[in-house]
């Protein structure tokens, strides 16, 4: 039998070779092009399905697809994505693929978002999801894995709760396309300071600990805050910390879409959400921004088992053989 061909577009070369190894153990084999045009055209010539990388596709894109019959899957990072930064060319290794949005974009549905609203969960899958989230606790597994490990992390806050705001890439498309009843995402250039502004307007007494994304702190990519207004807002500035480190000290994080919520909330803490990533809405966290689409409340387990059972697809390397894992049929 001939292999299903799939035409794929968007995808950083340093991730092709790692995303066509996930692709294959679907038995599909994938054809990189360099431009959505000429991707289109391919699909479209061939019959095959087009998957391109999501940040990348424009609502133009998306029209011509519909246009010419197409079928449209989207590809993003997945939840736990390497050891290393993308902007610093690591090689991701864990994908998602969402053939009718994608999680971060909160102005439509997207498979996780449907799973999570409409999806039964079985008892099995459940301890499946537990067991996954204390190996991911112990094993002090994060997206990035990056940063410093710090000695018994000495922030002295004097008994005060402890607040960990998490910054974010500025131009990142999960945080232009969440929604925010609080603050402005479209103000690349302050949103990462009204964030930490807000997060100490809640919470006056804190001790409040800012952390930059690990992008922005290496001067890989827009997002900065001004040192003046980061000493305004926050007792200290921790750049070049582990974030495992960082949310295991803390008493609660503060953000607005970052996946460092929902490792914080794999580890037990308290969640202030001012945007609405895929694991807020569900009951799990402290919302400042509603959905009427989101109506179901959701356990952690339930959560951990849709997110990184059902909707991330891992590509595991080894030095004798790729691994697969992905979410069950």
């Amino acid at each position: 039998m001939t292999a299903p061909r799939i035409i794929v577009t968007g995808v950083s070369w340093w991730n092709r070779a790692t995303l066509s190894a996930l692709l294959a153990a679907d038995g599909a084999s994938a054809d990189h092009r360099e431009t959505f045009a000429e991707a289109l055209e391919a699909a479209r010539v061939g019959g095959a399905v087009l998957y391109a990388w999501a940040s990348k596709v424009t609502a133009e894109d998306e029209a011509a697809a519909r246009a010419a019959g197409v079928p449209l899957t989207f590809v993003e990072d997945g939840f736990i994505r390497s050891v290393g930064l993308g902007a610093g060319l690591a090689r991701g290794g864990s994908f998602v693929l969402d053939r009718t949005g994608i999680y971060y974009d909160a102005t439509r549905a997207s498979e996780i978002e449907t799973m999570l609203e409409t999806a039964a969960v079985g008892a099995d899958e459940i301890a499946r999801a537990a067991a996954l989230r204390s190996l991911i606790v112990a094993a002090r597994v994060s997206k990035y894995n990056v940063g410093r490990r710090v000695a018994g992390l000495a922030l002295p806050h004097d008994g005060r709760e402890f607040v960990l705001v998490v910054g974010q890439v500025a131009v990142d498309a999960g945080v232009r396309r969440t929604l925010s009843a609080t603050l402005d995402v479209t103000r690349a250039d302050t949103v990462n300071a009204d964030l930490l502004a807000a997060a100490r307007a809640e919470f006056p007494d804190a001790f409040v600990v800012y952390k930059p994304h690990p992008d922005v702190a290496g001067g890989l990519r827009p997002g900065a805050v001004p040192a003046e207004i980061a000493a305004r807002h926050a007792d200290r500035v921790v750049a070049g910390a582990d974030i495992v480190d960082l949310i295991e000290a803390c008493d609660r994080v503060v953000t607005l879409s970052s996946l460092s919520g929902f490792e914080a909330l794999l580890r037990g803490k308290r969640v202030t959400v001012h945007g609405l990533p895929f694991y807020a809405g569900w009951g799990l966290t402290d919302d400042t921004t509603v959905s009427p689409r989101r109506t179901r409340r959701r356990s952690l387990d339930e959560l951990t088992a849709i997110a990184l059972l059902r909707y991330c697809r891992t590509v595991v390397s080894t030095p004798e053989q790729n691994c697969i894992g992905g979410p069950e049929e």
